[in-house]
């Protein structure tokens, strides 16, 4: 019998957490550290170039507050500028110490860092100043999860869909951490309800599809992974589940669905190829050798 691999075995196809209405991070790989600095002379700084970023910074200094660092130090971190970030979400508290919104900012900017254990003082901060806020106690427990603290973070997963029940990354958050704990179908039954209440959240379909394939029910696995707004991800994240399962010809077509002009392309046809020699591998050594192979 084919063994489905550990929680985050499958390599770019691992299970996310989300971190609140609108920011999707888990295991959050290190964002930009450094700043882009301005050269000399008219060379573009991300400052003039990024919109958003431009208007979020003229409000600011038209009309210094809390809420105007809160918003510039957002766009910073949507653009991975972390330092950044954390200045403004560290003078927005400094201009209102009871602001929950502000902790919670600097929480989140901890985890993406990779530093999730430093964070947590500022969670455990957003969520004294805001006991009744859904969105403090899902990123409290996105670093509880981050830190190894399961149970806490379940706790505070399921505080939040208490205090919001459409919170559908609540929902999303408690399928991830039923799939790392190997129950497959409670895992697909709160990542449908997640998508009950939000049917385009790509990281409660991803973590669907991961549940249905870990409990054998590939064919699912396949139609959920197909139907993100991105078929040719969808069809490379298929393959790497097959893959992972051992189930070759399949992850061989899935990698060969990846169109030639998509980004994942050249990835894809490496990966078609090592499903088709280890397919080969399979048909050479008859069924009982290969499945002996892959307990190895």
């Amino acid at each position: 019998m084919t063994r489905w691999p550990r929680a985050g075995a499958v390599g770019l196809l691992a299970c996310a957490l989300i971190a609140g209405p609108g920011c999707a991070s888990a295991r959050a790989k290190r964002a930009k550290r450094t700043p882009v600095i301005a050269g000399h002379g008219t060379a573009p700084t991300v400052e003039s170039q990024d919109k958003a970023l431009a208007s979020a910074l003229l409000r600011l200094e038209a009309h210094p507050s809390a809420d105007a660092h809160d918003a510039v130090s957002d766009e910073y971190r949507r653009l991975g500028l972390l330092e950044q970030a954390y200045a403004h979400a560290s003078a927005a508290a400094a201009m209102t110490p009871g602001d929950a919104s502000a902790y919670e900012r600097r929480a989140r900017i901890w985890r993406d860092w990779g530093f999730p254990s430093t964070g947590m003082a500022d969670a455990a901060r957003a969520v004294f100043f805001a006991p009744a806020s859904a969105s403090a106690h899902n990123t409290w427990g996105t670093l509880l999860a981050a830190t190894g603290w399961l149970d806490a973070a379940r706790q505070e997963f399921e505080r939040a869909r208490t205090l919001d029940p459409n919170a559908s990354y609540a929902s999303t958050n408690l399928c991830y951490l039923a799939f790392v704990a190997g129950d497959a179908p409670s895992a697909a039954a709160e990542c449908r309800r997640a998508l009950a209440l939000d049917e385009h959240s790509p990281v409660a379909r991803n973590n669907l599809a991961l549940s249905l394939a870990a409990a054998g029910d590939y064919s699912a696995a396949e139609r959920e992974f197909l139907a993100s707004a991105d078929t040719m991800t969808g069809h490379y994240n298929a393959g790497v589940a097959y893959l992972a399962a051992g189930r070759y010809s399949d992850a061989r077509a899935s990698f060969e669905a990846v169109s030639l002009a998509h980004p994942l392309g050249r990835i894809a046809r490496a990966r078609a190829e090592q499903a088709r020699t280890l397919a080969n591998s399979t048909i050479a050594l008859g069924p009982r050798a290969a499945a002996a192979e892959r307990r190895q």
